[in-house]
């Protein structure tokens, strides 16, 4: 069962990163490092407000929270500097993550605590204070290398080209730590810039934390922790820019995962497609006899289900069935409204059936790319073999 009430992290203390210690990495057309060397600059100060940076669950702390404190001990090492090639300069940005290690690391001593000791209060004040590390502000700078953005058109530009970051920051992160990453309810601020201020991140992180709950309870798909570096030149590789459009299989399937993250609300029908669309791009699935080519490639590369296979296939046709009655409009459909199991009892087992497919096809999209990056793979290519009879006896054998 899941733990919706644990968002925990630890007690190790992280290491303050010096500057000459911070590696230069790029990604996308970013490129993470100290900064551009002094020329005429214009500097922007932003408040980034991120509320819960870390889980949503609290099951398997010492597996999955371990992970995470892993990951945000790199984060000041891999993010903290990091540049923007743009058409009209080099934007140079750094963003100061202490607030939310330490939050990460008072949510890990609170987990520590048994339901008994908490119910008590018998623990430091200081872990008791959520509502001082629940929610709380980043400081990021923004400076700008002989360019200006003092039009309104500039302004907005400048808003994308950071939450374009945010974005790839969200897919890196937790690709290398499931779930770890949340950026559910966060934005950014500054008051000159209409645009940024108006606008909320609505990613959620959630889904991949159950994948990996998932993923630990029944053994199939394996989901890991993948380290951050690995995951970062991996990403590097796919030379993403900035651009919009997806070039290739693996980044629409990347594409599609982010489209399925935005948002914190039960999953809906639309959010089958997109999974239906990354998994038929990472497996290169054929226009004909789709689920059964689909499966059998799933198996092929992520190895069959050591118990349970017979429902694991059932579960993936399960999955197209729902698929393919919501395109063709023989799927009920239901109003937009996350209580609305209150007003109607056919809600909680439609939202069963929606779920139970949703988290299956994300695990295997999740499985798939952290295989990908293990084995450096942009792509997965399927061969098909044939061996002729060298005598009448042979035929059908």
């Amino acid at each position: 069962m899941l733990n919706m009430l644990a968002r925990k992290p630890n007690v190790r203390q992280f290491k303050k990163t010096e500057p000459k210690k911070i590696r230069t990495s790029g990604v996308y057309g970013l490129l993470f490092g100290r900064g551009a060397t002094r020329m005429n600059k214009k500097t922007y100060i932003f408040t980034f407000k991120m509320k819960s940076p870390g889980r949503d669950f609290g099951d398997y702390p010492d597996i999955i929270s371990k992970a995470l404190l892993r990951l945000w001990g790199q984060i000041s090492t891999h993010f903290s500097f990091f540049k923007i090639s743009t058409v009209h300069g080099l934007l140079n940005i750094s963003i100061n993550w202490a607030p939310a290690m330490q939050a990460i690391q008072n949510s890990y001593q609170l987990e520590q605590f048994s339901p008994e000791q908490l119910s008590t209060g018998k623990i430091p004040k200081e872990l008791m204070q959520f509502e001082k590390w629940d929610k709380f502000n980043l400081r990021l700078k923004v400076t700008l290398d002989n360019l200006d953005f003092k039009s309104d058109v500039k302004k907005r530009e400048l808003g994308e080209y950071l939450q374009n970051y945010l974005y790839h920051l969200f897919l890196i992160s937790n690709l290398s730590a499931p779930g770890c990453f949340n950026l559910f309810n966060t934005s950014l601020k500054n008051n000159t810039f209409l645009k940024i201020n108006n606008s909320t991140f609505q990613l959620s992180s959630s889904s991949f934390d159950i994948s990996w709950i998932r993923s630990i309870q029944s053994g199939w798909p394996k989901i890991k922790s993948v380290s951050l570096p690995k995951v970062l030149k991996w990403y590097n590789k796919l030379n993403l820019g900035l651009r919009q459009l997806a070039n290739s299989r693996v980044e629409r399937g990347l594409f599609a995962l982010l489209h399925v993250c935005k948002g914190n609300s039960p999953p809906d029908p639309t959010d089958l497609l997109w999974l239906a669309h990354a998994l038929e791009a990472l497996y290169d699935a054929p226009q004909s006899s789709i689920e059964k080519t689909l499966r059998n490639r799933i198996f092929l590369v992520l190895g069959s289900p050591d118990k349970d296979s017979k429902k694991v296939e059932k579960n993936i046709k399960e999955f197209y069935d729902l698929r393919s009655r919501f395109v063709h409009g023989d799927l009920p459909i239901s109003i937009p409204d996350e209580d609305n199991e209150l007003l109607d009892s056919r809600m909680p087992p439609y939202y069963d059936t929606l779920l139970e497919s949703y988290d299956l096809a994300f695990s295997i999209v999740l499985a798939t790319l952290q295989k990908m990056i293990l084995n450096n793979w942009y792509c997965i290519n399927f061969l098909e073999n044939y061996k002729g009879g060298s005598s009448p006896e042979s035929v059908d054998t």
